[in-house]
């Protein structure tokens, strides 16, 4: 019923959507992450990263009809206002006028943190979107536009050893924002009054190949699930990351790219995956797990038998024995009976 879908990133178009070579499954609704933004601005209105001279990501506006398929898009990221705010209020125009919805982003605060409600078969669902990652004056405020923001603190801890070998690399710890998980607290159990499912959207984590996961997204993740959300997706490392399943629902924190022209973004593996959700009346039932991966043309498309053990290992490092999972042919499904409640 709920599709997810990780980071999009279109340099040309293909000959019959960004999708039509992995055949996504029937759903009444598909999210995913839009990791730039569809823009007219020329090179000259590149913002100043401070991470990366330079840089800054793009995608002509006429590629947003390769998506039409979406119901919405997360416009939540580090590379949403590389080319400032003209061009990011520029995106949200193309979406609303190619009739493909947006979360995390507008015009002040109450806008980008408002959720984007949907209808379909007589079911609804509020769509969140945040970002962990951004610079200063990112954030959308009271009477500037911007993005649904979460502040992360970073932390440094001595090692055990640190007398014995001066100069060993310290502990990194994480922790959101205390007022900021308020927020997010509040915005979702908000949400719960509107529909009858809320899926939540984080950009967050380290990029650039297979990196650890970082502390806070396990807790930030969880304490949207004990806020209300009934399943979290997470994007940035551009790899899959582990499923934690919590309160028996999931937090995927990290789909990977569903599809993206741009070659450093696939360091560390070429697997990634699609997620349909079904619910039923009791909840969520199961998590239907497409395993994908990018041919040598750079399109993403199915997985062949290597490649699918791949996913289930990225998905699944420690074991399988915590969930409950069968393979098909084509698919990974992972069962949650309402009757049994694992958390992990």
């Amino acid at each position: 019923m709920v599709g997810l879908l990780g980071d999009l990133y279109l340099e040309h178009a293909r000959q019959s959507g960004a999708f039509a070579d992995i055949e996504l499954p029937s759903a009444n609704f598909w999210f995913a992450n839009l990791e730039a933004p569809f823009t007219s601005a020329r090179d000259e209105s590149r913002q100043h990263r401070e991470w990366a001279s330079g840089g800054g990501f793009k995608m002509d506006p006429s590629l947003a009809n390769e998506i039409r398929g979406l119901t919405a898009v997360s416009v939540a990221n580090n590379h949403a206002l590389d080319f400032g705010i003209d061009a990011y209020i520029e995106c949200l125009s193309i979406l609303d006028s190619c009739g493909i919805g947006h979360a995390g982003g507008g015009g002040d605060a109450a806008e980008a943190r408002r959720p984007a409600v949907f209808v379909n078969e007589g079911r609804s669902v509020a769509f969140l979107a945040y970002t962990c990652l951004y610079q200063d004056g990112w954030s959308a405020e009271a009477s500037r536009p911007g993005m649904a923001t979460i502040k992360v603190h970073t932390s440094y801890e001595a090692p055990l050893r640190v007398f014995e070998q001066p100069g060993f690399p310290p502990i990194v710890h994480t922790h959101v924002d205390d007022r900021d998980a308020e927020r997010v607290v509040r915005e979702i159990q908000a949400a719960r009054d509107l529909a009858d499912l809320v899926i939540v959207s984080i950009h967050w984590g380290l990029s650039a190949g297979d990196r650890p996961v970082v502390e806070y997204q396990v807790n930030l993740g969880r304490a949207v699930i004990d806020a209300g959300a009934d399943a979290v997706f997470g994007h940035h490392p551009h790899v899959l990351q582990p499923l934690i399943v919590h309160q028996n629902k999931p937090i995927f924190l990290s789909l990977g790219n569903i599809v993206f022209d741009y070659d450093k973004a696939w360091r560390g593996s070429n697997v990634t995956a699609s997620v349909k959700l079904e619910f039923g009346e009791n909840g969520l039932e199961r998590a239907i797990i497409q395993p994908l991966q990018r041919d040598q043309s750079g399109n993403t498309v199915r997985c062949d038998p290597q490649g699918a053990d791949l996913v289930v290992e990225k998905l699944f490092p420690d074991s399988l024995d915590s969930f409950d999972v069968t393979r098909t042919d084509s698919d990974i499904v992972v069962n949650f009976p309402s009757t049994s409640k694992r958390s992990q």
